[in-house]
């Protein structure tokens, strides 16, 4: 059964001993539902061609979180499945103010019309959601990739597998971890070049590159 009504307003308990107790796993569901929410804005940027402002993401987060605190809600972070449900139905022309629109319904049927949702089977609502998502698989991308940079490649392979095989929250975290890595042996092995003087000319280029400029 799907309960009705919403939730009281309530001030939540801010005591030192609960805050102490809930920082560690607060830490660890913030970062998740930053990258989440980060992962899904870039993502349908790069498909619809506007660019996501992680800095703009990160405040709309934290207000969410702090309004929804006093409605004992679950913690706020984008949702790939409804992004994508969006993304599907209204492309690039969908604004902002779809979501305003979309809590009007969901609170309409939390209200008025859960009993008519008790019986709708989990495989009709997978199917929407199957639906919604396949447009957002890029076959394309791990070409592209390939044809740049294998580490990159090796990267997305590492992020695809880890979340196919061990779910969402743990496949955020290998790509992290993974990703901070590269990052860190990039940074201590930096590009260098060797460079030699093109011969009847004042040009200087990477002997790797162009053979017959000579070293001085």
């Amino acid at each position: 059964e799907i309960p009705a009504g919403v939730p009281s307003v309530a001030l939540p308990d801010a005591s030192m001993a609960q805050l102490r107790r809930l920082l560690q796993p607060a830490l660890l569901v913030a970062i998740f539902s930053y990258v989440l929410t980060v992962s899904i804005s870039r993502t349908l940027g790069l498909k619809h061609g506007y660019r996501a402002d992680s800095n703009q993401e990160l405040v709309a987060l934290g207000f969410a979180n702090i309004a929804g605190s006093f409605f004992s809600s679950f913690p706020i972070s984008g949702s790939l499945s409804r992004s994508a449900l969006v993304a599907t139905s209204a492309g690039g022309d969908c604004t902002p103010l779809h979501s305003l629109f979309t809590c009007a319904v969901v609170l309409t049927v939390v209200l008025f019309f859960t009993p008519a949702l008790r019986s709708l089977p989990y495989a009709a609502l997978a199917s929407i959601v199957f639906m919604a998502v396949k447009g957002l698989i890029d076959v394309e991308r791990p070409l592209l990739l390939f044809k740049v940079s294998k580490t990159d490649l090796a990267l997305w392979l590492i992020a695809f597998f880890a979340t196919l095989l061990l779910g969402t929250e743990a496949g955020i975290g290998i790509s992290v971890t993974c990703s901070l890595a590269a990052i860190v042996v990039h940074s201590m092995r930096p590009n260098h070049a060797l460079l030699g003087r093109v011969p009847h000319t004042d040009l200087f280029f990477d002997v790797d590159r162009i053979h017959h400029s000579q070293q001085l």
